[in-house]
């Protein structure tokens, strides 16, 4: 990519995380610092810009200027001008020594990410088989793009990533074969800051650097998002989401905007990766559930989610009933083969297997950081009050029931279980990772210290 290149392409990210931050700041609390408001920007603005590619491919720019200059508006006639903040309180600013570590670490990880895409532009199997020949498609495809679509590897796959591909080449005016790789930074980098900055905003920063610190150290997960696996993004919504419902239930006045923005988030992840919709609907469910709280907060919570996943409900309806073929799990099976492999006991023996070797195993560390973690808990205590919480009861769930919904497909698959296991389980444990450190950071006592 070109010097020319690459500075439109940071345009093309700046506009979506214009439009999504103002977005997010429509649907978060005033008292909200806005820094956790910048944190969900991105996932919103590419999320939106996506939807737009979709429904307006070739006025696309239009559109995202015309919405661009809508939401404008409607924050100068809400804020005001903006002030400027004074020297002096710039000035009285203080960095920890952990911030300073962490940013570091941070700008080591994003230097390297950039040498590995630009070694590596075309990234692995998944970025160039399935969302760069999906984006082509859609880039110069014309009116025919849905039926062309088909000759490409997994046609079913939804298109967030394509679309987000389609949105920065469209501004550079060149199909770059490394933007793919850029946009997985962007969403790694994304999922760590929300990470960070919820539990920073929750229970301090210490637990926030820390957390976002052994994100940031798994070596696995820089990977994926450099050779432009749709792993990575489906994590940064998968965490967004959760992180939200976490906000949503720790704020007394329950403010109904964030459960909204987690419904979209939740269908952003559905419109990432076919995984996604699973995640999606074991969100809806588990908050239908008027278990822990009484029923009129349930149907409080699962309304604003549902407004928030309507548009992506929409567009993924439409998408997998007139234009993707049937998922190749699903296509052409019968009763009597599900039902053997369901009555195999094998099979769950083998998957489970699977699931604790790998559980331990998938981040590619030198060191797995569990043991650590433990100890850092260990030290500093265990909040018991946010285990009785709604909020964190809810991520615990949701992630319970997505490996559960990954556990029931391994058990149909029709490929071979043990190459299925070898070849994907590894990657599936990413879209859980960040989820699992902010739900472990949440259980951290708030006394621990800068």
């Amino acid at each position: 990519m070109t010097p020319e290149d690459f500075t439109v392409f940071i345009l093309s990210i700046g506009v979506a995380g214009v439009i999504g931050y103002l977005i997010s700041d429509r649907f978060c609390p005033r008292n909200f610092p806005r820094w956790l408001v910048w944190a969900f920007a991105p996932l919103t603005g590419l999320g939106i810009c996506s939807f737009i590619v979709f429904l307006f491919r070739r006025p696309m720019v239009s559109v995202e200027a015309m919405l661009l200059a809508v939401l404008l508006f409607s924050w100068f006639r809400t804020h005001g001008m903006p002030r400027i903040r004074r020297w002096r309180e710039i000035h009285s600013w203080r960095v920890s020594m952990l911030a300073l570590i962490f940013a570091v670490v941070a700008a080591w990880s994003l230097e390297s990410s950039i040498v590995h895409v630009e070694r590596v532009p075309n990234g692995g199997m998944d970025g160039w088989a399935i969302w760069n020949s999906h984006a082509k498609y859609m880039a110069a495809g014309g009116k025919t793009w849905m039926l062309d679509i088909q000759n490409t590897f997994h046609p079913d796959y939804p298109l967030l990533l394509p679309g987000v591909l389609v949105h920065a080449w469209r501004f550079i005016g060149n199909n770059s074969p490394d933007v793919a790789g850029y946009l997985g930074i962007l969403f790694e980098l994304t999922a760590i800051a929300v990470l960070a900055a919820t539990l920073i905003k929750l229970r301090s920063p210490v637990i926030g650097f820390l957390m976002a610190l052994v994100l940031i150290g798994t070596p696995a997960y820089v990977l994926h998002a450099t050779s432009e696996y749709a792993d990575v993004p489906l994590s940064a919504y998968v965490v967004g989401t959760i992180a939200l419902i976490c906000l949503y239930e720790s704020d007394e006045s329950r403010p109904l905007g964030l459960v909204a923005l987690a419904g979209f988030m939740a269908g952003c992840a559905a419109w990432t990766k076919n995984e996604g919709v699973c995640f999606a609907l074991s969100t809806a469910a588990i908050l239908c559930l008027p278990v822990f709280r009484p029923r009129s907060a349930a149907w409080r919570r699962i309304a604003g989610f549902a407004a928030g996943l309507a548009l992506p409900l929409a567009a993924i309806a439409y998408f997998k009933l007139r234009i993707a073929p049937p998922n190749d799990l699903f296509d052409n099976r019968n009763s009597a083969d599900l039902l053997a492999k369901i009555s195999d006991s094998s099979r769950y023996v083998i998957i489970l297997r699977s699931y604790i070797r790998t559980g331990w195993t998938f981040g590619g560390w030198v060191f797995n950081p569990v043991l650590p973690m433990v100890a850092f808990l260990g030290l500093f205590g265990i909040d018991r009050s946010v285990l009785r919480s709604f909020g964190w009861r809810a991520g615990v769930a949701i992630i319970t029931m997505l490996l559960a919904s990954y556990f029931a497909i391994y058990v149909i698959t029709p490929l071979e279980l043990n190459d299925h296991l070898a070849s994907s389980l590894n990657r599936l444990m990413m879209h859980v990772w960040p989820g699992c450190l902010l739900l472990a950071g949440m259980t951290a006592r708030k006394h621990a210290k800068q």
